[in-house]
């Protein structure tokens, strides 16, 4: 009897035991797991059933950030995006049949392993070291490489489908540092002067101007040039509404507007010149806010009285200049021997020309990749967005990832 008491006794102290033992594994493993293993297998991307943890994301991020010292949050993010499209790639290629071998792999690892290594060596050592330094498996960069293969060669099946010809326009430059000697030289040739001869004489378009302004052909998509829009004005400046209403309405009696800009405006600069205000631009920093407020106005066109900061301004708009894509949605639509406006550029002021055109011109290799390029993008771009609204594409990303991603680089 004695025997079977010491026999429940020792059950019930070694379950008694188990039990402590548990439940210190789960009081100290449960916050261990939760602070220190569970965070790295948190989703920061789903596309359809493919789900990239952080653990993964980490990996990339190092491969990204390898001697980088700057933008390292900017990268951090733009690295999702980087994913999420090699995705979307890799699921395309797979739609067009297009496939990557183990042997374009191997070749492809071996150039990378040679490209960053800074001295000679073993392969086998080189890639060695370049994994350690990586912190990565041969697997994970094999992985890698082979998205990097697959997006290339689906970049490449973008490429076939650009036409070898299109259409296309030869157009001629000439750059100016202010808008008031773009008008000058326009001034120049609309008396007879040669665009070529200014460009040469004028231009600050160094790769152009010794050619006397020849840019060469150009197809649409190309050339991503964005412009600010301009006013060129005539103005007259006033203390109150009620003055420049009864201006406003002997202008529109016939009166001289410049006769009236010297004898009423309050602008000194604008005033002598009978209220020529040149080219103004409409952006807030650069220009002025009488030239934001007229854009809408057709050219010839009179103002109501504008209040601005300076007073009231009567303006007689005279000509605009485009904004936007100037040379796809205005430039390339010039008809030939027409000259632009000055277009106000972050590069500075351009008088453009069309020359010729020729709806079959052959495309030079980099045009057709950059118009690859835009397709592929457009194509990435739509599909992230339909991913997005329909909810199959799904970013698992904040401030608090971006702070535990940066904090735990060297983890």
């Amino acid at each position: 009897m004695t025997g079977e008491i010491k026999k429940i006794s020792t059950k019930k102290f070694v379950s008694v035991v188990v039990i402590f033992i548990v439940a210190v594994s789960i009081i100290v493993g449960v916050p261990y797991y939760q602070t220190f293993v569970g965070p790295w297998y948190k989703p920061v991307l789903e596309v359809r059933d493919k789900t990239f943890n952080r653990k993964y994301f980490m990996k990339r991020l190092r491969m990204k950030l390898a001697g980088v010292k700057k933008n390292q949050q900017t990268i951090s993010i733009m690295l999702i995006e980087e994913i999420q499209n090699k995705e979307l790639s890799r699921r395309e290629a797979e739609k067009r049949g297009i496939t990557v071998t183990a042997e374009e792999v191997d070749k492809a690892v071996q150039a990378r392993v040679k490209q960053s290594s800074s001295g000679e060596g073993d392969f086998g050592h080189l890639y060695e070291s370049l994994l350690r330094g990586l912190r990565l498996d041969p697997e994970d960069f094999e992985e890698m490489v082979r998205s990097d293969l697959i997006e290339n060669k689906l970049f490449e099946s973008f490429l076939s489908e650009i036409p070898d010809e299109t259409n296309q326009v030869f157009v001629k430059i000439i750059e100016t540092a202010t808008a008031k000697d773009a008008e000058a030289i326009r001034t120049r040739l609309a008396i007879g002067e040669s665009f070529s001869k200014l460009a040469k004489e004028e231009s600050i378009h160094l790769k152009s101007s010794k050619a006397g302004g020849d840019l060469g052909w150009f197809p649409k998509g190309v050339w991503a040039l964005k412009a600010t829009g301009q006013v060129r004005a005539r103005g007259i400046l006033t203390k109150t509404a009620e003055e420049a209403e009864l201006i406003r309405e002997q202008i529109e009696g016939g009166r001289n507007f410049a006769q009236l800009a010297k004898k009423y405006s309050l602008d000194e600069t604008s005033r002598a010149n009978g209220g020529e205000l040149g080219w103004v631009s409409t952006q807030y920093k650069k220009g002025k806010q009488f030239a934001a407020q007229s854009w809408d106005l057709k050219e010839g066109e009179l103002s109501e009285p504008l209040d601005t900061a300076e007073g009231f301004w009567i303006i007689k708009v005279i000509e605009k200049s485009p904004e936007g894509n100037i040379f796809d949605d205005y430039v390339f639509n010039l008809p030939i021997g027409k000259v632009t406006p000055p277009l106000d550029t972050n590069q500075g002021f351009y008088l453009f020309k069309v020359i010729e055109k020729n709806d079959r011109w052959p495309l030079i290799r980099a045009y057709r990749q950059k118009l690859a390029n835009n397709k592929m993008d457009t194509w990435l771009k739509e599909s992230a967005k339909k991913g997005s609204d329909e909810e199959w594409i799904k970013w698992h990303w904040g401030s608090a990832s971006l702070n535990w991603a940066l904090s735990n680089l060297n983890e």
